[in-house]
């Protein structure tokens, strides 16, 4: 028989209910003093449960068009950190792995009936690891902590394997060889962050064309999105797909800035989120704005949809340490030094960059930069030109005279050519370093603000100048400056595990938006050479008795 109809008002039929007690009565609460007790679902995670599992009142039962009888195929969820997100989103990925999470028709009374899949394949997907183990971390106590541990009985790092032949796994915008699986849920993590830019979008996109294959459907959690990254939240926001269901409450109403408004702000966000206090989080968003970041603390902690673009670099304390150093009458780095180098490409419209540090002094210059030529239209070809890149690269290496310890080589769009440059130069002097992992890009920029803003620091003082006397080398070193004033700060969810740290999460780096014309690249080149500095500072490399100090 059908459907019963509404016994109340506002009622209408789901699976909801029906997930929500085998939750409650399998999943236990992850972690803190609570761990391993019953979780309970709030009434905002209910909520959500209800919407998503909701169904269509004439809904047939077909198991091979599982996705049918739901009203959405997807749902977003958007609230501030540490509301509880994490945890809700494992208890839903342990639901589809062992729960009644399908329909299976409707009973006597007219009430749906739940079963489950019959061998599921699940996906924890992000743009990096940093952020699929935001989910794992909990998901795997949540599991072995309970009554599941008898029926999810393995347990990975990288994988966990069902009965029946199901599996759950984490995917990244990285690892898109496992993107062809026929899964059947996917859980996705800070959709916020998933941009054309780090795959973000395509990750996404192929997932759920895969879904839609095999009758899947999928759930996202995130926070409010920055409206200038164009990430794939900010379009569902946006443009709301009709199979899918947003849950974005607004804010209380007021300004974020005026502390009296915040604090009405902080307590609406949390209210149904007991294991928060208000209080820890209007002193960390005061911690934010200490640190120049009211932008982001207000999307954080506040679930408020503006811009986090925040400054991330002291400019004027930048410029100040440009200097023109000169030995015989040389400008830049002479002959017979140990150096680093850090290298950032792009293809067709960023800039590409090669920059040299000076391992012992600290001093960078820009040795080459390509950008696309301001002159040109949007529609007219041009690519970077690997000749005079892999030019450069021969003379930084056998020309310049220079001993290089390492090179750190950002590689997206460069792989074919970063091989073929370790085989001309050895791997121990061409080293892959992805700026898109969030937590090492967070510690690379924490020392590298650490060493501007100190007049010396564990690795010594940084300062910059042009690379020789030329007009070129003096434009690039202005290029140099100007790249990294453009530079804005984007905070993570990664906490900052220094204990004598001022803030509680790292940040990274990236343009205004993914089509400014503000470049940043060069900066980021600064960045990679320093990184690999310290690095060659920490093997010892000024110890050695090859190593000969030219006189500054």
């Amino acid at each position: 028989m059908p459907w019963r109809g509404p016994e109340f008002p506002g009622e209408f039929p789901t699976l909801g209910w029906i997930v929500a007690e085998w939750i409650e009565a399998n999943c236990v609460v992850p972690d803190r003093g609570s761990a391993g007790e019953p979780f309970r679902l709030r009434g905002w995670q209910l909520q959500h449960l209800l919407w998503q599992m909701r169904l269509h009142p004439d809904a047939e039962y077909d198991p091979d068009k599982p996705a049918a009888p739901f009203l959405y195929n997807g749902t977003l969820m958007v609230r501030p950190q540490k509301s509880g997100k994490g945890p809700f989103s494992a208890a839903r990925i342990c639901a589809q792995a062992a729960g009644p999470v399908l329909f299976g028709g409707w009973d006597e009374d007219g009430d749906p009936i739940g079963i489950p899949w019959a061998s599921p394949h699940i996906q924890v997907a992000a743009t990096a690891e940093d952020q699929t183990d935001n989910i794992w971390r909990v998901l795997k106590p949540m599991i072995e902590l309970g009554p599941l541990a008898n029926v999810i009985t393995d347990t990975g790092l990288q994988r966990m394997n069902l009965p029946n032949g199901g599996i759950i796994e984490p995917v990244t915008s990285k690892a898109l060889t496992r993107l062809g699986a026929r899964i059947t849920y996917v859980e996705i993590d800070q959709p916020e962050s998933m941009t054309d830019a780090n795959k973000g979008t395509k990750l996404v996109t192929t997932l759920l064309r895969n879904l839609s294959g095999t009758g899947g459907r999928f759930g996202a959690t995130g926070n409010a999105h920055d409206p200038t990254e164009k990430s794939i939240q900010q379009t569902w926001v946006e443009k709301p797909r009709k199979d899918m269901w947003v849950d974005f409450p607004p804010p209380a109403k007021g300004n974020w800035k005026n502390k009296r408004d915040r604090r009405r702000i902080v307590t609406k966000g949390y209210e149904d989120s007991p294991w928060v206090d208000p209080e820890r989080i209007l002193a960390e968003a005061e911690a934010f704005d200490l640190a120049g970041n009211p932008n982001e603390a207000a999307r954080f902690l506040g679930n408020i949809v503006t811009a986090g673009a925040d400054k991330a670099f002291d400019l004027e304390r930048y410029r100040s340490l440009a200097v023109e150093r000169r030995i015989d009458g040389q400008i830049g780095i002479p002959k017979g030094r140990w150096v680093t180098l850090g290298f950032d490409g792009a293809v067709t419209k960023d800039t590409t960059g090669l920059l040299a540090t000076d391992v012992e002094t600290g001093h960078a210059v820009v040795v080459r930069a390509w950008a696309r030529p301001l002159h040109l239209r949007d529609d007219e070809e041009w690519r970077i030109p690997i000749a005079e890149v892999n030019e450069s690269m021969e003379w930084a290496y056998s020309g310049s005279g220079w001993k290089v310890w390492r090179g750190y080589f950002d590689p997206p769009h460069y792989r074919d050519d970063i091989a073929r440059w370790i085989s001309a130069y050895g791997d121990e002097k061409v080293h892959e370093w992805w700026t898109d992992r969030r937590k090492a890009m967070g510690y690379a920029i924490k020392d590298f603000v650490a060493d501007l803003a100190a007049s010396s620091s564990s690795a010594g003082p940084i300062t910059h100048g042009p690379l020789d006397d030329s007009q070129e080398a003096r434009a690039l070193h202005e290029m140099l400056q100007v790249h990294v004033g453009n530079a804005v700060r984007k905070l993570t969810q990664i906490p900052d595990e220094d204990p004598e740290t001022k803030t509680s999460r790292l940040w990274i780096i990236s343009k205004e938006s993914d089509d400014s014309v503000n470049k940043i690249d060069l900066g980021m080149c600064h960045i990679l050479a320093q990184t690999a500095r310290r690095d060659a500072i920490r093997s010892g490399v000024l110890n050695t008795k090859t190593y000969r100090t030219a006189g500054w």
